[in-house]
């Protein structure tokens, strides 16, 4: 004759509980227990006695911690529940950066923005400086200065701050493109698109040393021998060609029409219905 017997559930033993830790402000923190007991095993940790929604493994990831508090794990299955604590001590400091500024090159009239991410105790201040000097307003982790002229071009960087200290990012370059374009802007219904406006010069516009214009675009040559190609023309089919990418000695441009002459003594036509400047001449 068969017997059947019942296993009763082994309730949850916390093995390894969590550990108390003191850390400063804006660090990473782990918490983490080890049980055992009848499968499966369940988890929940807890702030300060309330659910921390999702954290439902035998581990709790935090990240930036700014304020103390105390975290708890209940485990549990069919058999019974099991918890342990433990605190968390945040120490204040002064602010970390943790993203520095990074160089930006802009055209002249156009914009550059310069930003910084930090982290310690809470509330983060910030000051941004150029030249060493405050500028005025410039109170957040993003600089965007608009409309830049050459007089701005320099060094830049932020002071993060709190009760604790202050922190200087390192120096950002802004460096200006040595090309400036004036005159109409593009035609509708393309106003305000720069891309199409031939006296928007690109920031990747390089280092310059011939310049030509047609009726609606632009061109400069690179001292690499490539050149760069920007303004209304680009919507049309017959534009979209770029210019070959090296071996340019001059450039020259007229109505809706350019011409490149190549180091060998060959043409580069650009523009028109059959002319793309891939076609050398």
């Amino acid at each position: 004759m068969d017997q059947v017997g019942v296993v009763e559930p082994v309730p949850p033993v916390i093995l390894t509980p969590p550990t108390s830790r003191s850390v400063p402000a804006g660090s990473d923190v782990t918490f983490s227990v080890a049980a055992q007991g009848t499968l499966p095993l369940a988890y929940q940790w807890q702030r300060d006695g309330t659910d921390i929604a999702g954290e439902t493994s035998a581990t709790l990831n935090l990240t930036n911690v700014q304020s103390p508090a105390s975290y708890s794990v209940i485990v549990w299955n069919v058999g019974a529940t099991n918890g342990a604590s433990a605190s968390l001590t945040v120490i204040g400091g002064a602010p970390t950066i943790v993203t520095q500024p990074s160089a930006q090159t802009a055209a002249i009239s156009g914009d550059a923005t310069f930003a910084c991410v930090a982290q310690g105790s809470e509330p983060l201040g910030f000051q941004w400086q150029f030249g060493g000097e405050n500028i005025p307003s410039a109170t957040g982790p993003t600089l965007t200065l608009r409309n830049v002229q050459p007089d701005q071009a320099g060094r830049y960087c932020v002071a993060a701050n709190n009760a604790f200290g202050t922190t200087f990012s390192a120096e950002a370059p802004l460096t200006l493109v040595p090309v400036a374009a004036w005159g109409s802007p593009t035609f509708a219904p393309y106003q305000g698109l720069s891309r199409y406006d031939p006296t928007c010069v690109p920031a990747d516009v390089g280092e310059v040393v011939s310049l030509a214009a047609g009726t609606s675009f632009s061109l400069a040559l690179r001292r690499d021998g490539s050149a760069a190609y920007w303004g209304a023309n680009v919507i049309y089919i017959p534009f979209i060609y770029p210019p070959p990418v090296d071996g340019l000695v001059s450039i020259s441009a007229a109505g809706g029409y350019a011409l490149g002459l190549r180091a060998d003594g060959r043409l580069s036509p650009g523009g028109g219905a059959t002319t793309p400047w891939s076609r050398p001449r």
